[in-house]
């Protein structure tokens, strides 16, 4: 008997190993460490006895649990090199992918999805106007812009609205230095704008970075 509080990998244990019979190639093959589930699922059919894996609550005070907890976050913290699984101990799967000289341990779509979103990305912020609205590029966590960007919905649920989608728009002309500020209201209709400074102190022309450190919208912006 063994006792695991991560809920998810004794669910992958019951799909992967112990009922991998009935689960279809699809599933089997698609599964983040595909190779190491059906070496396990080897070992467990090929030696004698019964091997059970169940759910227990998290720092229940169940001493394996425990133990097992402890040694896994000393692994964590050393500098010790992970055990290597021998794949080839397994005769589900006859073929493993590999990319850049490693072993892909995901979804080959996932990976492709990876490979797209990184390419889109580093095309973006090579732009010269990208660049120049976000001087400190090469220090932004994306992660948090882009979800605040979203508002926190992820673009692949097509979750959409009214107000979502004015303030989506607002916030990726902010990234992008697309507010109408003066500068930007008098390249795009000079007829209209003859002059871009700012109104407040007339001392500089109005872009994206001076409205935040205009002086006499210090009291303004210090609210904010």
């Amino acid at each position: 008997m063994v006792k695991l509080d991560n809920q998810s990998v004794v669910e992958q244990y019951s799909r992967l190993v112990k009922n991998r019979r009935d689960t279809l190639p699809r599933k089997r093959f698609r599964s983040t460490y595909a190779g190491i589930w059906a070496v396990l699922w080897q070992v467990v059919e090929s030696r004698p006895g019964r091997v059970e894996v169940m759910w227990v609550k998290g720092h229940s005070n169940i001493h394996g649990n425990e133990l097992a907890d402890q040694a896994a976050k000393v692994a964590a913290q050393s500098g010790s090199v992970p055990v290597m699984v021998d794949l080839t101990q397994q005769t589900d799967i006859t073929a493993f992918a590999h990319c850049y000289g490693g072993l892909v341990e995901i979804d080959l779509r996932q990976l492709l999805k990876q490979q797209s979103t990184i390419r889109h990305h580093q095309a973006w912020t090579s732009q010269r106007r990208v660049k120049r609205a976000i001087p400190d590029i090469d220090d932004v966590e994306w992660n948090s812009t882009l979800a605040y960007v979203h508002d926190r919905h992820a673009v692949f649920t097509f979750y959409s609205n009214s107000k979502d989608t004015h303030q989506r728009t607002h916030h990726i002309k902010k990234l992008h230095g697309m507010l109408p500020t003066l500068n930007s209201m008098q390249a795009r209709k000079p007829n209209l704008y003859p002059t871009c400074v700012c109104r407040r102190c007339e001392l500089e022309k109005e872009d994206n970075d001076h409205v935040w450190k205009c002086p006499l919208a210090a009291e303004t912006t210090t609210e904010i």
